[in-house]
This record gives structure tokens, sequence and C-alpha cells, in this order.
């Protein structure tokens, strides 16, 4: 009997990542753009659908980086720091400060000819160069994400010889990250907060294999029931910001996600989110490019009140849903030619002049 060959992708994975960009288009969408509405803010569904959010926020970027950490696991252990300076630390750091430099531009520009209240983080958009700078270094960007997927790779690749002490550390770290920064420092509290998650990703590579491959009742309603218990705990005395609540709190739920969507994957065919999954760069790097112009676009327009939670939910959903299918659009339409620099590291070929062959 013939063994059946494995497939070339986790296609629970891609299926995760599809959910985690979706999740991430739609927590911006209701911060950015829901909220920045005071009639939507009267909806009576507005505090479920916030409560809603905020409860798979502890699933969204933990799980992204779990899986991030997973698939960067052959290029740590198996590939020289040559082989993966450029496709794994070169390329993101293009990316990022490319994007930032948009990003800046973009919210400097509807700051000083729109309406400077509907563009996210216009509060606190840096005005000069040296603050721009500044929240370059700190990650304090958009797409944060990106500077530490380098950072944690970096880390990971150095010590991973010494794979339980790198991650003795990481967990440190993700554990007090809470305490070390403030609220307005944000983007460290989140770096930090998830390195934990891609360092287990990537040394664990085999236990996630396992999670995705071998579904487990007991370990999935175990999971749940604890998310579910710390959840109401840590709501109910107010102790999300004890050392290790968080982490805790994200690692029963994304522990059950997976579980979730592996069995998803087995019973049904998830090809659209498996899709979504392979576009995870572009939706990313372009989603609220879409929605500080909707804001300018759509939030002045009054909302009829007979209408409000209708409108509240039609607003949220489609957004999200014209929000990822322009940005696939637009990957498909730039990525040709010079415009394949916005997503890859540039390569000479790109910007080498074609000469006519001459017919003899």
């Amino acid at each position: 009997m013939i063994p059946k060959a494995m497939p070339s992708r986790n296609e629970c994975l891609d299926a995760a990542k599809g959910i985690c960009i979706i999740l991430v288009v739609m927590y911006h969408t209701f911060m950015y753009f829901i909220s920045k509405n005071p009639q939507f803010l009267e909806a009576e569904s507005f505090r479920g659908v916030q409560i809603v959010v905020a409860g798979l926020g502890t699933m969204r970027m933990p799980l992204f980086f779990l899986i991030s950490g997973y698939l960067a696991h052959k290029a740590i252990f198996n590939r020289s720091w040559r082989e993966v300076f450029e496709p794994r630390i070169a390329m993101l750091l293009w990316l990022y400060l490319l994007w930032a430099c948009f990003d800046w531009f973009f919210r400097g520009m509807l700051i000083t000819h729109f309406n400077p209240v509907f563009v996210h983080d216009g509060d606190n958009f840096p005005t000069t160069l040296d603050a721009f700078l500044h929240d370059v270094i700190m990650g304090k960007t958009a797409i944060w994400y990106l500077y530490a997927l380098v950072l944690f790779f970096s880390v990971c690749k150095i010590g991973s010889h010494h794979k339980w002490l790198t991650f003795s550390i990481f967990l440190l770290i993700s554990v007090v990250c809470r305490q070390l920064f403030s609220m307005d420092e944000w983007s460290m509290r989140s770096i930090c907060g998830n390195a934990v998650f891609f360092c287990a990703g990537c040394f664990g590579k085999h236990y996630v294999e396992q999670i995705t491959t071998h579904f487990s009742v007991r370990n999935f309603i175990l999971a749940l029931v604890a998310f579910l218990l710390l959840g109401k705990l840590s709501l109910r005395y107010d102790a999300i910001d004890l050392p290790g609540v968080r982490v805790l709190i994200c690692t029963c739920l994304v522990i059950a996600s997976l579980y979730a969507i592996s069995l998803a994957t087995r019973h049904f065919k998830l090809k659209l989110l498996q899709k979504l999954g392979r576009y995870t760069l572009p939706i990313y790097v372009m989603h609220q490019f879409i929605i500080d112009i909707a804001a300018q676009l759509i939030l002045p327009i009054e909302v009829p009140s007979a209408h409000l939670d209708l409108s509240f939910f039609f607003a949220l959903i489609g957004m999200i849903v014209v929000n990822i299918s322009v940005c696939v659009f637009l990957y498909w339409v730039l990525n040709r030619q010079h415009g394949r620099m916005l997503f890859a590291l540039p390569k000479r070929d790109l910007f080498k002049i074609k000469r006519p062959i001459a017919v003899k």
C-alpha cells in the first residue's frame, strides 16, 4: 500500500491565517470607523459587538504570531544567517519602512486637507521627522506586526541552540510586559505580549502539528472552558493586567481555536479562508488606508435613527468585505513588474533596462 503524501501546505493554518486577517480588519474597522461615528455608539448592539471584538482580540494576534513562528521553524533551525537574511529580515524591514512611510504621508495629507477626526490615531500623529522615526523604532505604527516579526525571528535564531532558555525569556517578557509599559506605550505592550506565541510556534512546531492534525474533544473542551472561566474571573475582579493573566487567557483561546479550525477543515471546504490566508501580507499593509478613505467619505453621512442597529451591522460587515476585496484586487493590479517592490524586497532585475533584440 502506497502511503498517502502529506500536503505541501497546512490547510488548517492557512484557514487560521484567513480568520486572523479578517479579525484584524474587523478590529480596525470597529476602532477607527464604527467608533468614530457618535450615532453608532448609541446602537443597542454596540456594547455586545464591542465585547465580542475585545474577546476575539485575545486570539487574533497571538494566533497570528504562533503561525508565523511555526512557519519560521525551518529557516531558524535548518538555514544559515546568509540564507535567511534577505527573505526573512531584509524583506520584512523593507516592507515595514516602506509602508510606514506611505502611512505617514497619507495620514498627513488627510489631516491637512480633510477631517482629522476621522484619521486613525490622528491625535498622536508625528508631525516631525524625529517623531516619526521614534515611532518607527518603537514599533508605534499601524504595521507593527512586521517589525515584531523581525525582532522575534532574530532572537529565536540567536537562541535556537538554547531553546528552553530562549522560550523562558520570551515567556517572562510576555508575562510582565503590562507592568513594564503603560497604556500609552501600546506598541511595546503588543510586541512584548505576543513574543511568547511566536517562540512557542517556532520551538513547539511538533505540538502545533499535533493540534492541527489530531482533534481531541477533551483538550478542546478543557481549553474553551478554561478561557471562558478565566475571562469571566479576570473581568469580574479586574485582573487582566496582573502578571501572566492575559498570556494564560490567550493561550487557552489559541489552543481551542486551533482545535476548532482543524475540525472545521476536516468536514468543510474552507477554500475562501485558505485563499485569504495566502493574502495576509497585502491585506495587512493596505487595509488601514481603505478604512481612512471610507471614514472621510461615509462617516459624515447621517444615519437614520430608525434603522440604527441595521446600519451598524451593515457598516461593520460591509466594510470588512469591501476592504478585503479591494486589498486583494489592488494586490492583483500592483504586484507586477516594478510594483512588486511594494510587497517584496526589490531585485536588481527590476531596474535593468531591457534592450531590444537585434533582428538579423
